[in-house]
Parts: C-alpha cells; structure tokens; sequence
C-alpha cells in the first residue's frame, strides 16, 4: 500500500478572499468576470518620475497687498472730509454760545431756534463718532488679510510675518486726538440744558429731535425726564418779553406723547440695557392718563358716534321706504325694518369689539390676566406691547429657556406686570407646559 503523499505546503490561493470566491463559483454565475480580470497580475516596472524645476515665483512684499487693499472700497468707510478735532472743538463753542444765548434771551424764541442748536449737536456728535472711529483704525487692523477675497489670495504668497506695528509717536498721537474730541457726556449735557431751561418751548418737534440726539449718544436717562416735562413744564408764550407762561395740564389729551416718539425713547432704553429707565418711559408715555384720553377721543370716538348715529339712519331708512312694504301696513313695516336694522349692525358691532378686545396672536411674553374688563384691555394695549417687548429684551430667546430667567430686574418686570393686571410669562402659554390633546380614535 503506496503512502498518501501530501505536499509539502497549500497550493497558491488569492490573496483577496473575493476573487477566491469567484473562482469556486460555476461559470454561469461568474459569467461577468473576464479573462482579464482572472489574470494574474503583472508587475511592472516603475518609471522614474521626471524632475520639472518649476521657475521660482518672487515673494510679493507687504506694500503690495496694501497698495491693492487701498485700492478696494472698504466696508462703511465714514466720509471725513473736513471733519477734525479742531472743527469739531470750534463748532461745539459755536453751539455752547448759541445755547447761552437762547437761555438769556429777553424773550422767548420759537422752535426753530431750537430745533437748530439740536440739529448742530447731532451733525457734531456724528461727526465726533465718525473720526472716533477713523482714528481707532490702526495699520494693523486696516491690513488684516482677511477683509477682502483679493487680499486673501495675495497673501497666499507671502510669508506669515505681520506686519510691523504702529510706530509709538503716531499711536501717542492718535490717543490724543480722540481726547480732544467732544464727549458723549458733555454733548449730552448741553442738549439737557436747551431742554430744562424754563424759558424753551418743549412741543413735539423738539421733543423728536431732542429723543434722537439723546439716542445717538446712548443716553436714555435724559429722555425720561424730558418725557415728564413735556406733560407737566408750563408753556411760554412765543415772543413775550418778559416771558409769560401758562400752566399745562398734564392729564389733557393735547399732553399726550406721540406714539412715534414714545416707540424711539423705549428703543434708546432697551438698547442701553436700562430696564428702570425703559419702564419711566413706559409709564411717561403709554400708561400717562393723557395718552389714554386720546387714544379715547381719536380712536373710540368716531365709531361711538356713529353707532349713536345708526338709530336716526335706520328711522330715516325705514320711513323712506314703508311704501315699498305690499301687503304689509306701512307703519308696520316701518317699524318691523328699523328693528332688524338695529339688530343686525348692533349685533355684528359687538361681535367685532369682542373679537377686537381678545385678539391675542400677537402675544409674546406678557399676556392679560383673567377678569379685566375689555375696554380698558383696548385702552391699554399699547402699554401692554411695550412690557412685551421689554421681556423679549432681556428675557432668553431659545424657547425651551424662556421662563427661566432670574435676577432683580426680572423679578421687578414681573412684579410691574402683575400690579397692572397683566401676567409675564404665563404658564400655560410656555413651550412644553400644555398638556397633549388626545383625538377620539387614540382612545
């Protein structure tokens, strides 16, 4: 019996276990393959790769990238043409005297004069805010690579050596150019004392004015009080010499703030962050009895007049046309059509009003607490936007945070709220707290 003889070692096997696999197949199944993928593989040789010296590229030096970073515009470049701290300084004196001048007059100036010291200090304050920030923008900020798509692809080329800085000298210099520039402050102080002076005419145009030079200045604490004393300063009558006042009733619809004004006064507020000074404003504009008279006068008004009206139209109607009425009696019909007249337009009238009075969409943060009368939701509804927009503020805009805010001036905000009928942040309204409806097929 011959001995089973066994290699040595395995035969030769694929090393990649897919063409192992496709070799144990039957042709019919491997029928895709071809005689040129079942062929061994052949090394080939490598060719040695040839050595192309590139022409060396000159490195582009700095100046370069500025010169083409000057040569495109730049984003909110102020115009300064003209404007320097000494002009600046000179106008601010011009004013100062023509201030003095309005204050010691013998008689009392129009608002035009007014107007115009105004208009001096925002053109001022502007211009002061415009070279400020000229002179802040140091070469090192100016050439930063990063402004432009241009500037970005040069620098690609140049070495990672910033730029040199700003010589001492020039930044000593431009350190005291920004401190002869006219203040924030001391602007703000010369518009506070044209207003509080006994003798300047407070109407609404200087108000307006007044309003956006205070908010160009970022100073919302004056604009409360010029909002009391718009309501409560005593009138000086235009050209009386000496000047004769009359007392002002505040509580008087012709006292009332424009809500144009009022919305800008509680911009300045919010915008500084001062939420004790956003609330005077509220309470100086749309909470003022003298606002509420207006809003009654102007926009209840007419319709109450016309629903008083509709009687003797609907009286006059049906007089007018009791002979059209057939078989019926003329006094008859008379009467049976003056009453579903009235019926019709004085049911689909309250209707409306109750629909007017609980719309409630528009509701952010700050809703109506249950049980108050619907005519004063109306009257007050301003007051009540202007809350809302104060908690949107300062309260946190993810939705999933909103009820957990914390601190003193939010629990002021909610206290106010709450003295005056309204309710911040109400539980059922916030994300997450409204209980799932179920449909009648889930159950």
């Amino acid at each position: 019996m011959n001995p089973v003889v066994r290699p040595l070692r395995a035969p030769a096997r694929p090393i990649c276990r897919l063409c192992d696999y496709a070799l144990q197949q039957s042709p019919s199944r491997r029928s895709f393959l071809t005689a040129t993928a079942l062929k061994a593989p052949t090394h080939r040789r490598p060719t040695p790769r040839q050595r192309v010296q590139f022409p060396a590229t000159t490195r582009r030096r700095y100046a370069e990238i500025t010169q083409v970073q000057e040569m495109e515009p730049e984003i909110e470049r102020p115009d300064l043409a003209g404007v320097s701290a000494l002009s600046l300084r000179e106008r601010t004196e011009q004013v100062e005297r023509a201030i003095q001048a309005i204050i010691n007059s013998d008689k009392v100036e129009p608002e035009e004069v007014t107007i115009a010291a105004l208009n001096e200090i925002e053109a001022i304050t502007r211009g002061a805010i415009a070279l400020r920030a000229g002179l802040r923008r140091t070469p090192a900020t100016k050439l930063n690579l990063r402004h432009s798509s241009a500037s970005a692809i040069l620098s690609l080329d140049t070495d990672d050596t910033p730029p040199e800085p700003a010589p001492a000298r020039q930044e000593k210099s431009i350190r005291d150019q920004i401190a002869e520039l006219p203040t924030p402050s001391h602007l703000s102080r010369l518009a506070e004392e044209l207003i509080l002076d006994p003798i300047v005419y407070i109407s609404n145009a200087v108000l307006d004015k007044y309003v956006d030079v205070q908010k160009l200045l970022n100073r919302p604490r004056p604009i409360a009080e010029a909002l009391y004393l718009f309501a409560h300063k005593p009138v000086p009558e235009v050209g009386s010499s000496p000047p004769r006042y009359k007392d002002k009733n505040p509580k008087s619809f012709k006292s009332h703030i424009p809500g144009a004004i009022a919305a800008k006064a509680l911009d300045a507020a919010i915008t500084a962050k001062d939420m004790e000074c956003a609330l005077t404003c509220i309470d100086h504009t749309y909470a003022a009895p003298a606002y509420m008279r207006w809003k009654w006068l102007s926009k209840a008004g007419p319709p109450f007049l016309g629903a008083c009206s509709i009687p003797y139209v609907a009286y006059f109607i049906a007089d007018s046309w009791k002979e059209y009425g057939g078989y019926i009696d003329e006094q008859s019909f008379k009467w049976r059509f003056f009453a579903g007249f009235m019926a019709y337009f004085y049911a689909t009238g309250t209707l409306g009003f109750v629909a007017l009075t609980t719309w409630s969409t528009h509701h952010v943060r700050v809703v109506w607490r249950p049980g108050q009368p619907l005519l004063m939701r109306w009257l007050r509804e301003d007051e009540r936007a202007a809350l809302d927009k104060i908690a949107i503020a300062w309260g946190f805009t993810e939705d999933e945070k909103k009820g957990d805010e914390q601190g003193e001036e939010w629990d002021g905000l909610r206290q106010w709220c709450a003295l005056r009928g309204m309710w911040l942040d109400k539980p059922e309204l916030l994300p997450g707290m409204t209980a799932p409806t179920v449909s009648s097929g889930e159950l």
